[in-house]
């Protein structure tokens, strides 16, 4: 059964094993493109937990070494580790690492604070994984346009440097937050000029 993270009915998730998990057997997914998690923003969904879970978390069952692994819920699960709430109420599901992949990245679209190198992350895992993904199927997917998923994941033609100066925010990324591919070029260009970064320019596409 496919699970859309989010949109599952007080009533249906009665139906799907619906379980209350202790916190110490929930585990974050090592195939989430997401790292990066803004503290301010945790700190309020803590504050919004500490008051009632309205919403299920999605996992699967861990078949080595016990307990669940996240497909939906990773912002939940920092929350309520912050709250110090002992546990949270979650839909089990059976699911392979495709699906389970499908669900993280849909799951990080929605969110307004996901990094736009995390979003490409993402998009390249389900091209890479998933047979028949391309970037017309993740556009229609995710709800965004072919050319908004192209140029996400043409920035992971950047280089390494290049990638961590903008993950540590050293640069604004205006170009990627407004679509704006070129001008992101230009600007990244000239900060790793500036920091003696081996130029990328040449291996963009």
């Amino acid at each position: 059964i496919a699970i859309a993270p989010g949109r599952v009915t007080a009533e249906r998730a009665a139906e799907l094993a619906l379980q209350t998990i202790p916190l110490e057997e929930l585990h974050e997914s090592p195939l989430n493109p997401r790292t990066i998690f803004d503290a301010a923003k945790l700190q309020e969904l803590a504050d919004s937990l500490a008051q009632g879970q309205l919403t299920p978390c999605l996992v699967r069952p861990r078949h080595k070494g016990g307990g669940y692994e996240f497909a939906a819920g990773h912002r939940r699960y920092r929350a309520a580790k912050l709250a110090n709430l002992p546990a949270l109420r979650c839909i089990v599901q059976e699911m392979d690492d495709a699906r389970l992949l499908e669900v993280l990245v849909v799951e990080n679209d929605q969110r307004e604070d996901v990094h736009p190198l995390e979003e490409a992350r993402g998009y390249a895992a389900l091209m890479k994984s998933i047979k028949g993904y391309d970037v017309a199927k993740i556009a229609n997917r995710v709800g965004r346009s072919t050319k908004y998923v192209y140029d996400r994941v043409k920035l992971l033609m950047l280089t390494k440097e290049a990638q961590q100066v903008f993950l540590d925010g050293k640069i604004t990324g205006k170009g990627a937050t407004y679509r704006q591919y070129d001008a992101f070029c230009l600007e990244t260009q000239a900060f790793v000029n500036a920091i003696n970064v081996p130029a990328w320019k040449d291996q963009v596409i």
